[in-house]
């Protein structure tokens, strides 16, 4: 079979995804490439979609100049007065707040491949890269699947929309307009409307990582454009994410062997507005000046800065970590995992601490629910389900409850055999949920179903007889 990814970049959860389904297709033997947008890929299974070759000579020198003096198009002043320059149209229409759908690639796309794709697969179209006006003739040449990584398909305007539920009915009065992608007026409503026009026309296969967010698809203006769907949990490589020597881990990075040790990873996690930074910080503010038989240390991957708050409570900040195997590392070094988010799809970093058998302490938001199965504690939340310990992965709190994530981090670090426990249920979980084959085995059963709906909808001359010339 031959299948197009396409995302903005190799790096983050949609990257990560696409780059691992990607990578087993290949192992597997079909003909499978990554699209990604210029510069963010690397490797044989990647290629760029390069929009600037595309425009005319007076926008790409523009463009050019802005990346050399690295000045981010349309942010700031003098962005947006290098954008007014390579392009006026597309730069009013950013400043209005409107979506940049400028992208000319977008159009030729399924030219990228040497070969000719039986099925496009879209990841992330957010970035800055991809056209979303193509979306209706490309469902029309080729059978076509979205992985939805974030709910930004879903809105007028932003990734997630925290408390906000206008998406459901059509955006406008937007209360977060800097939410991430960042916009300079309120055109929500447009943006609204005119991915509502975009998918009246069009014909697509739909994959979310979680029930949480495929609700959310069913109650949205994507839903006319939704031939099928599936919800399929993304896979890890559970051989590189294992258990593993803790104080091999620790001594290699440099850590007392004798500390209680806490993780939180990410990337950018104090500055991203969908983790909750504070809420981890505060956490082990609380359990340190609580006071702990051994000194306490917060690991924090993805960060650049470090800080030692006092004697009993260090953090520990590391460049973002792009070597898996090392990022395993972290893992194992740990004592517990800590997440806490005010929206997440289905974060990697969870599903790799539980491969690794570490137990995790999250906040109870989106996905994240259907990653933990949270430990019944004394003042646990009547709306939050919970089972012993013999099934247990870790503990759910409520969003930026900073006390009760303190409490669920000092209940387990005060009864190891517990901590255990859920340990190997942890690993147990990983290894029955969130493996890479099994992601493949039901993404191949949405590509043949989306196939098959594909041909059937295409005229009888088109179909030689009625059959699709899809393998899958």
């Amino acid at each position: 079979m031959k299948t197009l990814h396409v995302t903005t970049s190799t790096r983050g959860g949609a990257g990560l995804t696409a780059l691992g389904l990607v990578t087993r297709l290949r192992q597997a033997g079909h003909d499978a490439l990554l699209a990604v947008k210029q510069g963010e890929g690397h490797g044989a299974a990647c290629v760029d979609i390069d929009n600037d070759s595309l425009r005319n000579p007076w926008s790409r020198f523009w463009r050019q100049l802005a990346d050399h003096c690295h000045i981010s198009l349309f942010q700031g002043i003098s962005g947006w007065s290098i954008g007014l320059l390579a392009d006026p149209a597309v730069a009013c229409r950013v400043w209005q707040g409107l979506d940049d759908f400028g992208y000319p690639a977008t159009a030729g796309i399924d030219r990228l491949p040497s070969w000719k794709p039986d099925l496009i697969h879209l990841h992330n179209l957010h970035g800055g890269y991809f056209d979303l006006r193509q979306l209706p003739a490309l469902s029309a040449s080729y059978p076509v699947v979205v992985t939805l990584h974030d709910a930004w398909l879903l809105s007028g305007h932003c990734a997630h929309s925290l408390d906000c539920e206008r998406w459901r009915t059509g955006c406008g009065h937007c209360p977060y307009p800097d939410l991430y992608p960042v916009m300079h007026g309120d055109a929500s409503a447009d943006n609204w409307r005119e991915k509502a026009a975009i998918y009246r026309d069009s014909f697509i296969g739909v994959i979310t990582p979680s029930r949480w967010l495929m609700d959310k698809v069913s109650d949205a203006m994507l839903r006319p454009a939704v031939a099928a769907s599936a919800v399929i949990p993304n896979g890890i490589d559970l051989d590189c994410f294992q258990p593993g020597d803790s104080a091999k881990a620790r001594r290699e990075l440099g850590i007392p062997e004798d500390a209680h040790v806490l993780l939180f990873a990410g990337n950018a996690t104090r500055v991203s507005p969908w983790k909750d930074y504070a809420t981890v910080d505060h956490a082990c503010r609380l359990l340190a000046e609580g006071g702990t038989s051994r000194r306490v240390i917060l690991l924090v991957p993805g960060e650049q800065k470090t800080e030692t708050h006092d004697d009993l409570l260090q953090v520990r900040c590391f460049p973002y970590e792009g070597d898996p195997r090392r990022m395993a590392t972290y893992y194992r070094a740990a004592d517990l995992y800590l997440h806490a988010a005010h929206a997440d799809t289905f974060p990697f970093v969870i599903l790799e601490a539980l491969a690794c058998g570490t137990p995790v302490v999250a906040t109870a938001v989106g996905g994240i629910v259907e990653q933990v199965t949270s430990l019944r504690l004394p003042g646990t939340p009547p709306d939050l389900q919970t089972v012993a310990a013999d099934r247990a992965t870790g503990v759910l709190v409520a969003e930026s409850d900073a006390a009760a994530m303190a409490d669920a981090i000092r209940y387990l670090m005060d009864r190891p055999d517990v901590r255990l426990q859920l340990a190997a249920n942890a690993r147990a979980a990983a290894l029955l949920r969130f493996g890479l084959d099994e992601q493949i085995e039901a993404t191949l059963s949405l590509y043949a179903t989306m196939c098959r709906l594909h041909a059937e909808r295409q005229p009888a001359d088109a179909k030689g007889q009625g059959k699709s010339n899809c393998p899958c």
